[in-house]
């Protein structure tokens, strides 16, 4: 039994949040539709990365390299960037990798609770229930709920209070610590934007515990000793995670920084409102799950009334007192200034921002903790005190709330604020009432803030089970590629998290940038970590790309593709609130080419090529023809018509496209993609995105664009068809030289060829130079297509075998700096603490002598009187 009681609050901290969790997730519905919590991330990558993460683990797939991830794209880069954190590996036991990832969420949050748990009970000697009150604070924060989506944060949740602990103990101890330096490499390798964030903190962290110790004008020597402690041993926390800082490094930067495109998102700049605002407000205020102003700060009214009351805490040291604000100021100025904000991140967080406001929020749980422990009973001032943060709290909420939120968060601002007085002045009756008032507090946040696919305009959307079943439907080889257009990821990794069949539509922020720049250069949807290609785009470049098949929710006639099939499939409309039965219609591209076929030349891209000129150079230099198979339509715009002048308050253009060809499909091309299409007399398939497919039998139509967001005058549009004859014969030209029994197995690909002459075998795969191919068991050499885009080998007439095989060394390396790193690491604490020992003994013996020498002199005085 006193086992059980010295363990008690520990197990508290651990499963406390995640019954609190649990309770959120059943008010949401979670547990009964497990689908419902998979937005944004979450769904377009993290269940597709951590699906493959497991099939690594149980043997089905190669950690270095998936053909099915996209086009093909290299792995390892993938698994560092995004799933080496070792609670992941719960994957490998719950089968149904849905709710696997939940529970990694939920078991994260747990962790969090924990060591914030230990961080407080190390810092004052409390220990009861309100401790582990306010580290489950600390769990269920803001940031926990609002991004629960990027669940590859959150080990930095739980690793933050132990690397807090470990400075501790340095400072304490005055040597090199094992536990600061352990737990902040594994931050780092669990996630390296989150685990720098880490470092920064770390360093601010290092330099309030000088200051609240020690005088800099009187212990310089003191801060030289300690800093190069701290150096130190942020050195071994690098070079123990160096293993993952090299593949970071060699990995990412193979592969992204050859992107030209000038596509992305500026992190905002928050402002003294947003944080009060943030600090204050119980429920996500924010319209939708993104964020770009607001840092995520809020931990309970509890942790932001006791932040405030610190400062007016004459029971804490002043001194402590100015460094902490001086932390705080460290943090709202990063918040405040854009490149500081950036410096945090590493890199600019696309529409996830102010990602380091949760060491903030760590801070400021510790801050109000040590308040709370050392606050016996509240004075008048300590009231008044409150009682202005709660009406400035208030007055921020009513700035950017709606009614509902106001209500119910001022009822909970005086609701806490009336228990924490009677707590603190009427004994423990109130203190447990207070509890209970907190833990209320947090689940109706979380309840709030935990946006689910049921509160976002996602329409109908494929489930999961939907997905499987659709691609068990017909099972096709590895010799094309095909595309679901409507998709369970949002028309990114569906073939990998099926591990089936490579696609023209992938999501990573380790993505091929010369892949992304061919694409863009092709007008279609494209982003700096993602290609999305149409099912709709221009038949010449899906067929050169091998794109065969086509899973689409509307029937398309463009007297190219076959309807070959169709389905009923069931699925959950999130806009209407129900149940959906719609019509899947497969169709097949005959004149699709396979991934490999030989060719006659290459062609570099102009940046002055218009996307038709470009195209045209690309089948001219395939096939040595000399016709063009693409044309360029006549365009003309304009916004003084009967349409526009009846648009108020957004940017209106149209478009007047001539298509003299006897092709009815039309493809038009614009820089932007935020607009909504409309046209009086032709059919438009799609209405936001590269391209805009018309249908359409009139030689003369118009096109409609209207935006709220970009002024369309400044719009560069271009409008394509094609010769249906030329295009048919050209890409028969190509058929009769293509590899055909294409089978992949793990992280290499095999295929026969039978080429009736001597050329280019052209592999619509992205070029990497890790690949060894081999021709008839031969290993020959490679090189770039298309502006380093695909792979290409020269090849001789007649039959041969291809084996393309990807092999990474460079995990090995990896591996061994880290293993080389961990036992240098512990070599160095042996000797240096060794050292510092020595140096600590002999201050202490010259403190003792001093203090001898002083009774002695004392003791003189005394004996001549």
């Amino acid at each position: 039994m006193n086992k059980f009681m010295k363990v008690k609050n520990y197990l508290l901290a651990f499963f406390l949040p995640l019954l609190l969790c649990l309770l959120i997730f059943y008010l949401k519905g979670i547990l009964q539709s497990v689908e419902d919590i998979y937005v944004s991330d979450l769904r377009l990558q993290h269940i597709s990365f951590l699906n493959y993460l497991k099939n690594v683990l149980v043997g089905k797939t190669s950690i270095y390299y998936s053909f099915y991830a996209g086009m093909g794209n290299p792995m390892l880069a993938n698994m560092i960037f995004y799933a080496l954190s070792p609670i992941n590996m719960i994957t490998f036991i719950i089968k149904d990798i849905r709710y696997a990832i939940i529970f990694v969420y939920m078991i994260k949050l747990s962790l969090s609770g924990l060591t914030m748990y230990m961080l407080l009970k190390s810092k004052t000697e409390r220990d009861d229930l309100t401790t582990v009150l306010f580290s489950t604070c600390f769990a269920l924060s803001s940031f926990a709920i609002n991004y629960f989506f990027c669940i590859f944060w959150f080990d930095c949740l739980y690793l933050a209070p132990l690397v807090v602990m470990g400075i501790d103990k340095m400072y304490k101890t005055e040597k090199i610590n094992l536990l600061y330096i352990f737990s902040l490499a594994l931050a780092i390798i669990c996630n390296i934007q989150m685990g720098f964030g880490l470092c920064v903190f770390s360093v601010l962290y290092y330099l309030y515990c000088f200051f609240v110790n020690y005088n800099l004008k009187d212990d310089k020597k003191k801060f030289i000793q300690l800093g190069i402690v701290f150096a130190i041993s942020s050195l071994c926390a690098g070079a123990v995670s160096s293993g993952v800082l090299l593949g970071f490094v060699t990995e990412y930067r193979n592969i992204s920084l050859a992107r030209e495109l000038k596509v992305s998102t500026v992190a905002g700049t928050s402002n003294i409102t947003y944080i009060i605002k943030g600090l204050f407000s119980v429920g996500n205020l924010k319209t939708d799950y993104y964020n770009n102003y607001e840092p995520f700060t809020y931990c309970g009214l509890i942790i932001s009334y006791f932040s405030v009351l610190y400062f007016f805490n004459k029971n804490i040291d002043k001194r402590k007192r100015v460094a902490a604000l001086g932390v705080i100021l460290v943090f709202v100025i990063s918040f405040c200034i854009n490149s500081l904000n950036l410096f945090w991140h590493l890199s600019s967080p696309v529409l996830l921002n102010y990602r380091y406001s949760i060491y903030l929020a760590l801070f400021l749980t510790v801050l109000a903790y040590e308040c709370y422990a050392n606050q016996d009973k509240l004075v008048k001032r300590d009231i008044v005190v409150l009682s202005i943060a709660l009406l400035f709290g208030l007055s921020c909420i009513v700035m950017y709330a709606n009614e509902i939120y106001i209500l119910y968060t001022f009822i909970f601002l005086l609701l806490i604020f009336t228990f924490i007085i009677f707590a603190k002045n009427r004994g423990k009756v109130f203190e447990y009432m207070l509890i209970i008032a907190v833990l209320v507090e947090i689940v109706v946040n979380g309840y709030t803030s935990l946006y689910t696919a049921r509160q976002l305009p996602f329409g109908k959307i494929s489930s999961y089970d939907n997905l499987i079943k659709e691609s068990n439907f017909n099972n096709f080889d590895d010799n094309y590629r095909l595309m679901y257009d409507h998709s369970y990821t949002d028309f990114t990794n569906d073939t990998l998290l099926l591990n089936k069949n490579s696609s023209l539509r992938y999501f990573s922020s380790v993505i091929n940038g010369y892949v992304t720049n061919f694409f863009d250069w092709n007008f279609s949807t494209v982003g700096n970590n993602n290609y999305r290609l149409s099912a709709y785009d221009n038949p010449l470049l899906l067929s050169l790309l091998g794109n065969k098949y086509f899973y689409l929710l509307d029937e398309i006639k463009n007297n190219l593709y076959n309807k070959v099939d169709s389905y009923k499939i069931t699925s959950y409309d999130y806009v209407q609130g129900k149940n959906d039965t719609k019509n899947v219609y497969l169709y097949e591209n005959p004149y699709a080419l396979s991934l490999g076929y030989v060719i006659d030349g290459d062609v570099k891209h102009n940046k002055k090529m218009e996307i038709t000129e470009y195209q045209n150079a690309i089948i001219k230099a395939f096939t040595g023809t000399s016709e063009d198979v693409v044309y360029s339509l006549d365009v003309s715009a304009n916004n003084d018509n009967a349409i526009c002048s009846k648009v108020v308050n957004a940017s209106c253009m149209t478009f007047s496209i001539t298509n003299d060809t006897d092709n009815s499909m039309v493809y038009a091309y614009s820089n932007f993609s935020t607009y909504n299409v409309s046209s009086p007399n032709a059919k438009v398939y799609i209405d936001t995105g590269r391209p805009i497919i018309i249908s359409t039998l009139d030689k003369n139509f118009d096109l409609t664009l209207t935006s709220d967001s970009v002024n369309l005058e400044l719009e560069r549009f271009v409008a394509s068809t094609y010769n249906r004859e030329l295009l048919i014969r050209d890409l028969e030209i190509l058929r009769k030289n293509m590899l055909k029994d294409i089978k992949i197995n793990k992280n290499v690909m095999t295929g026969k060829i039978s080429s009736s002459k001597d050329g280019i075998l052209f592999l619509s795969i992205p070029y990497d130079n890790k690949f060894q191919i081999f021709v008839d068991n031969k290993r020959v050499k490679y090189y770039s297509l298309l502006d380093n885009s695909f792979i290409g080998l020269d090849l001789k007439k007649g039959e041969h075998n291809i084996k393309l095989k990807y092999v990474d060394d460079n995990l090995r390396l990896y591996v061994i700096s880290s293993a080389v790193s961990i036992i240098v690491t512990f070599i160095i604490y042996y000797f240096v603490n060794k050292k510092i020992n020595v140096r600590l003994e002999k201050e202490r013996k010259e403190l003792e002598e001093r203090l001898q020498k002083r009774v002695n002199r004392k003791q003189k005085k005394k004996n001549r009187k």
